[in-house]
């Protein structure tokens, strides 16, 4: 438990500089306290490979936290995420050893990108998630919320789009920089209902249309967004269940690496072989927050670097299942 906590410790100093070598001490602590990691490694005969890069790292299937309780130490859990989905599936589990953990660092990835949380009045449109009791956008929005909201008022919101209307034409009136997060399908209802002219305003869509709408390009669905929201800055976070770090698209798009989270593309036919920018494959994700789960994940999401090495989320691999964490596939 002591290690844990200095390793937790250690992420929110985390830095370029100190990148790998973080990366390279969790990876070593997890691969002996992760029963379900170590147990992968050594099926894969990776547990005793030599590490001098990010590409000698070995990634766990996302699939397996639907199946593990999946925990490096020995700790009870404070709170568990479960992913969305009916009550016949198979949710993923994630256990948390920490909730105000999960919170500062979600507070980092955030002003990252954006600037302090205090700068802003947060609004939340988060149907289907605002129902559940489990959910880890939820839980951060909450946190932004209850971090920085002056407001008084309500500010999540589900169906009631007038509300919603009303409360930034409000915010608009007051010239307060207000910073929505709304899943995709209720953002397009929203906009097929209403416009207004806020340049104070930044739309994060956070994926998911779950069966509300045929999927849709991402960049169909920024057109669609930027027609409502004419002077609105319009931006995408990439986030899942069974991580506890966040990535931004500023302009909607383009994800940037930072200190807690990077990711790495590997190969569809050779997930131990990893790809150049420009070449599409299957996103690997390092996140130094998930120190108490598994920090090395392969996704089941298709992405590919730009010659800046921005991330572009290009859907889910084929054949996997539909999930509301930005998967809108490009056509």
């Amino acid at each position: 438990m002591q290690d844990l906590k200095r390793l937790q410790d250690k992420v929110f100093n985390a830095n370029q500089s100190n990148s790998f070598e973080l990366t390279l001490e969790v990876y070593q602590y997890q691969s002996k306290n992760n029963p379900v990691f170590r147990q992968f490694l050594e099926l894969t005969g990776k547990l005793n490979q030599t590490i001098n890069k990010f590409e000698d790292l070995c990634f766990l299937p996302v699939e397996l936290f639907k199946s593990n309780v999946i925990k490096s130490g020995s700790w009870k859990e404070a709170a568990i995420f479960r992913s969305s989905g009916t009550s016949s599936e198979h949710r993923s589990c994630h256990y948390l050893e920490d909730l105000s953990f999960y919170n500062r660092v979600s507070q980092i990835c955030f002003e990252y990108h954006f600037g302090p949380l205090k700068n802003y009045e947060f609004l939340a449109l988060l149907p289907n998630y605002l129902e559940r009791q489990d959910s880890s956008l939820v839980a951060m929005v909450s946190y932004f919320v209850n971090s920085a909201n002056k407001y008084g008022k309500d500010v999540f919101f589900i169906n009631d789009f007038e509300k919603l209307y009303v409360a930034l034409n409000e915010f608009l009136r007051l010239d307060k920089p207000v910073m929505l997060f709304g899943v995709s399908f209720a953002l397009l209802d929203f906009a097929n209902q209403f416009k207004i002219e806020f340049p104070n305003l930044t739309i994060i869509e956070t994926g998911g249309m779950k069966g509300r709408h045929r999927e849709i390009a991402k960049s169909s669905l920024l057109s669609q967004l930027q027609t409502a929201f004419p002077k609105a800055k319009i931006g995408s976070e990439y986030g899942m269940t069974e991580l506890l770090s966040q990535a931004y698209a500023v302009d909607g798009v383009h994800y940037r690496s930072h200190p807690i989270i990077k990711f790495l593309i590997s190969d569809p036919a050779d997930p131990f072989s990893f790809l150049p920018n420009s070449k599409r494959g299957i996103i690997n994700v390092i996140d130094l927050a998930n120190v108490h789960s598994c920090s090395f994940i392969q996704t089941g999401d298709l992405g590919e670097f730009n010659d800046n090495n921005e991330l572009q989320v290009l859907g889910r691999f084929d054949f996997e299942e539909l999930r509301g964490c930005s998967q809108l596939y490009e056509e």
